[in-house]
């Protein structure tokens, strides 16, 4: 770091030492997740050095934060001080996939690579849009050289599978935990609004609809399966007379606790947390959930043991037209309405209700699914 001359009559400038330890703090911060002490450490620092990586680290803070302009400029900034900084470019293209400038963002990642072809990070990351994107050939190159960067990531591996078109049981939980802790501060604005996704008001009303049937108006005690931020929850809040949630995501559990509707909200894989409550529920949610669940069985065997005699599983998942269950090149899954319904009978569930909905868009086109509500027997 490089002081910037300070003109000053009482209080001495921080020397470098004391800057650097300033530095030292503020990273472990944001490594933790603190990101307000982060910032204002940050800020700090910026206020008596000229440091581009410093900058840096305060925009990626501000992009977490939701200040995804903010984050813009100072990466702008750096980019015209320092234009051989594949790091600042980097982040700007994380930014700008943020903000849905998606060509933006693969233009600002072929920039960091052209400085450093050996940036792992921003292959995963190019790849990761141009796979968004549909451009499947030029995202599974990326993911092919990020893999020859570091030949452990499970993640990346599971992505590149999907594109190759290979079969998989299920998403890797590391997979699931950092998208959803990395997506944790847009992800309402993100998934209401641009996406305009409508799961949980559907789910709700179908909910109502077999319950009137039934003639069942007692409240209920419902557990809400990757709850994220509690979209699922929220509509269902008047029906309840308690909501637990889980979710794999530390950052997803952190939002849902500011809510206020939960009773708890535990930080733990679906299947292991089922498995370890007894005929606690009388209805279970599972909002866009199986997408990254192939396999169902476990899931459904867990909530058979969780949920009440004649307690309701309401959940959705992306349409299939061919028997079985098969992971998409979006890495995403679908589920057959045939496999849904003979594993669920495998479970001791039935089918009481299947409705086709619109998941959300996907790429500006709506995107098929379906939404059921089992009873077990």
């Amino acid at each position: 770091m490089s002081q910037s001359p300070r003109n000053t009559d009482t209080v001495p400038p921080p020397s470098e030492s004391a800057l650097q330890q300033l530095f030292a703090e503020a990273v472990q911060a944001h490594q933790n997740a603190d990101l307000d002490t982060a910032r204002r450490l940050y800020e700090e620092i910026l206020r008596h050095a000229n440091s581009p990586q410093v900058a840096c680290n305060l925009a990626t803070v501000l992009r977490a934060q939701g200040a995804t302009r903010d984050a813009e400029k100072i990466y702008r900034d750096v980019i015209l001080e320092k234009p051989d900084f594949p790091e600042a470019h980097g982040g700007l293209g994380n930014t700008l996939r943020d903000l849905g400038d998606l060509e933006g963002a693969v233009a600002a990642f072929s920039r960091a690579l052209a400085q450093n072809p050996d940036y792992r990070d921003a292959h995963v990351n190019i790849g990761n849009v141009l796979q968004g994107m549909g451009r499947y050939d030029e995202a599974a190159q990326h993911f092919v050289r990020a893999l020859d960067l570091r030949p452990d990531d499970e993640e990346t591996r599971f992505t590149l599978a999907a594109i190759q078109g290979e079969t998989r049981e299920t998403a890797p939980l590391a997979y699931t935990k950092n998208l959803f802790d990395s997506y944790a501060d847009r992800f309402d604005a993100h998934l209401t609004g641009e996406l305009q996704y409508a799961v949980p008001t559907l789910m709700r009303d179908t909910i109502n609809l077999v319950r009137a049937e039934a003639e069942d108006r007692q409240k209920l005690r419902v557990v809400d399966l990757g709850c994220g931020t509690g979209l699922c929850a929220a509509a269902v809040v008047d029906l309840a007379s308690s909501i637990h949630g889980v979710d794999i995501a530390p950052r997803m559990v952190a939002k849902a606790q500011t809510l206020g509707i939960y009773a708890d909200v535990a930080c733990d894989d679906v299947v292991t947390y089922l498995g370890a409550q007894d005929r606690a529920f009388d209805l279970a949610l599972a909002g866009d959930v199986f997408i990254y669940v192939g396999d169902m069985a476990p899931c459904l065997e867990a909530a058979a043991n969780a949920l009440v005699p004649g307690g309701y599983f309401a959940f959705s998942v992306e349409h299939r037209d061919e028997p079985g269950f098969a992971l998409q090149p979006t890495a995403r899954f679908a589920h057959a309405p045939s496999y849904i319904a003979a594993t669920a009978a495998n479970a001791g569930f039935e089918v009481i209700k299947q409705q086709d909905i619109v998941v959300r868009l996907d790429r500006g086109k709506p995107l098929r699914g379906d939404l059921y509500v089992l009873r077990l027997r």
